[in-house]
């Protein structure tokens, strides 16, 4: 595993390593653009997007409902019921 593979394993997402490796691959591709990504609840694809592009932004829309609550998460980042408090520290942690 190379360096990159190792912090990409560290961040907690809802995919696979080798899907995380890809999407950070593919966001590597992408030059003096923006993208924009629908569906990023806690985080993790947005990160690895946001650490792949080259010159661009990311632009992240979720309603960040807590339909589908994780107390774990929540915990572990020591926030209250809003998955948004979540997205949001993931962000600080990683970006």
């Amino acid at each position: 595993m190379n360096k990159t593979e190792r912090w990409i394993h560290r961040i907690p997402a809802m995919m696979s390593d080798e899907e995380k490796l890809a999407i950070y691959k593919l966001a590597g591709t992408i030059k003096n653009s923006d993208i924009l990504e629908i569906g990023s609840w806690t985080g993790g694809s947005t990160i690895l997007l946001a650490k792949g592009v080259k010159n661009g932004q990311i632009y992240a829309i979720d309603p960040h409902n807590n339909k589908w609550q994780d107390r774990k998460l929540f915990e572990e980042f020591d926030v209250k019921d809003n998955i948004f408090d979540v997205f949001t520290k993931m962000l600080k942690i990683w970006c």
